[in-house]
C-alpha cells in the first residue's frame, strides 16, 4: 500500500496486479490529493493513524484540506443539501467549466484534433509572486511556534504555492488570446496563499 503511494506522490509510474486482474499503467500529475486516515479533535488539531515515515514523507507532498465540523459549518452543509433535495440549486454552469477544462487540457497535451487550432500558452511567472512567498514565509517564521527548534512543515509548500497560482490563472486562458502568456493575477496569488497559511496551520495543529 505504501509504495504505490509514494509513487502517486512523486508522479511515477503504477502498475498493480492481482489473482483477477491487471491494472495498466497510470501515472499521477495533479499535486493536489485526498485526506487519509486523519483523526481531527476538537480546535482543529488532528493526528494522521498511521505513524509511518513513508507517510509522513507522503504527507509532506500533499494540500491538506481538513476542516473542522463546526456548528456554522454543518448547517451551511445541512441547508445547502436540503437546497439539493428541493431542486433549488442549479448547474448551469457545470457544463460549461467542463467543456473549459476538457479544452484547456486538450491543448496543453497536444491533443491532435485541436493542436493546430489553439496555440500552447505557458504560465508566466514574475518576481510579484515570487516577493509574495517571500513575504509570506517570513510572516510564518515570525509566527511559528516551534517545537524543540523542529518546523512541522517544509519549503515544498511554497513550491505547492506556486502551482495552486498557476492552476488558478488556468481559468484565464482564452482571455490572454493575443499573448504568448498567462499571467498570475492578483486574484490566483492571494488564493493560492490562503491555502499556504492554512496548510501551515494544520500542520503546526493550529499553533499559527
Amino acid at each position: 500500500m505504501v509504495e504505490p503511494l509514494k509513487l502517486a506522490m512523486e508522479h511515477g509510474t503504477i502498475t498493480k496486479e492481482t489473482s483477477k486482474k491487471v491494472i495498466e499503467p497510470y501515472r499521477f500529475t495533479s499535486f493536489f490529493s485526498v485526506n487519509y486516515n486523519a483523526t481531527i479533535k476538537s480546535g482543529g488539531d488532528y493526528k494522521v493513524s498511521m505513524r509511518d515515515a513513508n507517510f509522513n514523507a507522503i504527507e509532506d507532498r500533499m494540500v491538506c484540506r481538513l476542516h473542522v465540523l463546526t456548528r456554522e459549518r454543518y448547517m451551511a452543509l445541512a441547508e445547502a443539501q436540503t437546497r439539493r433535495w428541493r431542486g433549488e440549486i442549479k448547474y448551469e454552469l457545470a457544463e460549461k467549466i467542463r467543456d473549459h477544462l476538457t479544452l484547456v487540457h486538450a491543448i496543453e497535451t497536444s491533443h491532435p484534433k485541436i493542436k493546430d487550432l489553439f496555440k500552447r500558452k505557458p504560465i508566466l511567472l514574475t518576481s510579484k509572486l515570487i516577493d509574495a512567498i517571500e513575504e509570506a514565509r517570513q510572516r510564518v517564521m515570525d509566527e511559528a511556534d516551534y517545537e524543540e527548534n523542529v518546523l512541522n512543515f517544509s519549503p515544498r509548500l511554497e513550491k505547492r504555492v506556486l502551482q495552486i497560482a498557476s492552476a488558478t490563472s488556468m481559468v484565464n486562458y482564452f482571455i490572454y488570446e493575443n499573448k504568448d502568456a498567462i499571467p498570475i493575477d492578483d486574484h490566483a496569488i492571494n488564493v493560492a496563499l490562503r491555502f499556504y497559511f492554512e496548510e501551515i496551520r494544520i500542520r503546526s495543529k493550529g499553533a499559527m
